[in-house]
């Protein structure tokens, strides 16, 4: 899955998509480098999620996002879901 969403997203970025929220259950290494380049050219403007780690954690500890990154536990998630606070289109 972390490969797919690399690949995904660069679809995303090609069609000019913007302003889109990521809510994984988890953004990991290999995500990182694609998060960063999406935050900067204002295709992701949100984040929610359980963890972030290596570059995108200093990335966003260092004010690289103008909104603030929400943190859930692993089954704050689903709960947050179904209960419509977090929104999934």
């Amino acid at each position: 899955g972390d490969f797919v969403f690399n690949q995904v997203m660069a679809v995303i970025r090609e069609m000019g998509i913007k302003e889109l929220t990521l809510a994984p259950s988890s953004l990991t290494n290999t995500m990182n480098e694609m998060v960063i380049e999406c935050i900067k050219d204002g295709t992701v403007t949100h984040i929610t999620s359980s963890g972030m780690r290596g570059s995108l954690g200093e990335f966003i500890s260092h004010g690289g996002m103008d909104n603030p990154v929400i943190l859930r536990s692993h089954g704050n998630r689903p709960r947050a879901i179904e209960s419509g606070e977090l929104k999934i289109d």
